[in-house]
């Protein structure tokens, strides 16, 4: 009989634990609302080397073009956030400035033959990094990396 209350009164308690750990959860990560703007900022470059400045910002576009196929965004141009690359400006200023729900960010570094392009997904209005990816392949293979690229940002946007 008393083993069997002790086991009643485990079994409450870890219940009790599961419980508030899930609410806590819920509360401090709340749904975001739904991202139907986005801006993607100059990637920067890693080199070192000015001359591949060039290179990231062609990078930059060619993922904002990318992005720009996915017909529920409503994506800003590269002109318009251009002058953001020197700016120390938080993502969510810049996102706020710019009136998107969101902003990509992140860098390119080529050695050679090879790329390495790093991205983040920020949410604008709480600062939260929703989503972070790298890719590392061959000069040649940067149109599938940036497709992929812009594939899982889309699949990472909450959308309605």
């Amino acid at each position: 009989m008393r083993r069997t209350s002790l086991l009643v009164t485990m079994s409450f308690l870890v219940g009790l634990g599961i419980g508030l750990f899930a609410r806590s959860t819920r509360t401090r990560y709340p749904a975001l609302p739904p991202i139907e703007s986005l801006a993607v900022l100059r990637l920067e470059s890693l080199s070192g080397d000015p001359k591949q400045d060039n290179f990231a910002e062609g990078m930059t576009e060619a993922l904002t073009t990318e992005l720009t196929k996915i017909s529920r965004l409503r994506v800003i141009s590269p002109q318009s956030t251009m002058h953001y690359s020197a700016t120390q400006e938080s993502a969510q200023q810049i996102a706020n400035e710019l009136k998107v729900d969101s902003i990509v960010e992140g860098s390119v570094f080529r050695v050679g033959n090879q790329v390495h392009i790093t991205l983040r997904l920020v949410h604008a209005a709480t600062g939260r990094q929703l989503w972070a990816g790298t890719y590392q392949g061959k000069l040649g293979e940067v149109p599938p990396l940036q497709s992929q690229a812009a594939r899982a940002i889309a699949n990472e946007i909450p959308t309605r």
